[in-house]
């Protein structure tokens, strides 16, 4: 019962205008698992963590970041405004990730529940993209060829890696055919967003899943010919009925970044070295008075509400500590889905749903995080799934030892 509110949280949480709406719905969440937790469960999240120095270091630093953000955010004049969006984009999702995974540890077959959960996301997603089209069009008599569809990728670069690696958990021909259509459609509707990181993230992400296929012989050279001509005609399509100048305007920007150094990575490198301990905190206030004072020797510079860069948006949130945080909690979060994945002993799905996870980060909070902001909720989905991951390493460890 648990796990399906949770489910809902999940398809419903790429969905940025339902932002306050989860936001509440994440508080209710954390008290009603509270409530709802047992004894063996807390020790089981407890023993899981404690288990792996590198789910430590993970999960270390972003309590360490929450500390570090905590304290900054409590030094502004109006503490109280940054307290409620630091509790809202962090805290919040960050207590309802810890309890979550309790819950999955005590679920039988959590992981391929999971890839479920990725599957109703990405559906969730391209559905209300489709019906947002149909409404643009019939109020317009075109598409729309803006920016209005590009918070909807976050979702597909976010969870393509395991919509398409959770074909490995699905017996059904059927059900693997509509998991088919539903990446196809995924990648169709992304052109539609006119970001050069999804495209990037997206590239990045399917080439890396091609060789391993390739590798692991999933497919035959023919059929990787097959899917790569299936895409290349899909993506034209797409370019040229839903977005053909967008589409092209973003592809003649290539690598420029004239408009990040002037309006977002050059202030945002201004506004850390003035307050280059604590940072500055949480809030729109906070960075919008930053930068109105920033405007007044640099009248050019537009404010376009954050850093554009992962890093620097969290040097402006903690300063240099906390960026040097991010770091460990990097190399936390890869160092421990690397030895998953690599541990020949452990089954292939969740050696394989360890890979999802990485390419999932990677794809969105360091590819994507280079030339965006991206949102700190899905990090924490991403913890509660790597201590699921971690803690079937020790349930497989135990029967290897037991045998």
């Amino acid at each position: 019962m648990y796990l399906a509110g949770y489910a809902l949280y999940v398809g419903l949480l790429f969905n940025y205008h339902l932002d306050k709406f989860l936001d509440f719905y994440a508080v209710v969440m954390v008290f009603f698992g509270i409530v709802l937790l047992r004894k063996d469960q807390l020790h089981s999240l407890v023993s899981t963590i404690a288990a792996f120095k590198s789910l430590k270091i993970f999960v270390g630093t972003a309590l360490s970041l929450a500390i570090i953000f905590t304290l900054a955010t409590l030094m502004q004049t109006s503490w109280w405004i940054g307290a409620m969006s630091l509790g809202a984009q962090y805290l919040g999702p960050f207590a309802l990730s810890l309890v979550a995974a309790s819950f999955f540890l005590a679920t039988n077959n959590s992981i391929k529940i999971i890839f479920t959960f990725s599957i109703f996301a990405v559906l969730n997603m391209v559905v209300y993209e489709i019906v947002l089209y149909v409404v643009q069009w019939s109020s317009a008599g075109h598409f729309l060829e803006d920016h209005s569809h590009r918070w909807c990728s976050d979702a597909y670069i976010f969870f393509f890696p395991l919509v398409a690696l959770s074909l490995v958990c699905i017996n059904s021909i059927f059900i693997k055919r509509c998991v088919y259509f539903l990446i196809a459609a995924m990648f169709a509707l992304a052109v539609g967003s006119g970001s050069r990181g999804v495209y990037l993230s997206l590239s990045f992400e399917l080439f890396i899943l091609l060789l391993l296929a390739l590798h692991i012989r999933w497919i035959a050279k023919k059929q990787f010919l097959i899917i790569l001509l299936a895409l290349f005609l899909i993506l034209l399509l797409a370019i040229h009925y839903l977005a053909p100048t967008l589409a092209e305007a973003t592809l003649n920007r290539g690598l420029k970044i004239d408009d990040r150094l002037l309006s977002t990575w050059g202030p945002t490198w201004t506004f850390i070295s003035k307050s280059p301990i604590l940072g500055y905190g949480f809030g729109k206030n906070v960075w919008d008075a930053q930068y109105l004072l920033y405007q007044k020797g640099h009248p050019d510079a537009i404010n376009v509400g954050n850093a554009h860069s992962w890093l620097l948006q969290v040097g402006f949130l903690g300063g240099i500590f906390s960026m040097i945080t991010l770091c460990g909690l990097i190399l936390g979060f890869f160092s421990q889905a690397k030895n998953i994945f690599m541990n020949a002993k452990y089954t292939s799905a969740l050696r394989l749903f360890a890979l999802a996870l990485c390419l999932g980060f990677f794809g969105f909070y360091i590819t994507h995080g280079a030339v965006e902001t991206p949102n700190w909720k899905p990090l924490f989905l991403l913890l509660a799934w790597l201590i699921v991951a971690s803690y079937h390493c020790l349930q497989a460890e135990l029967r290897i030892s037991s045998a």
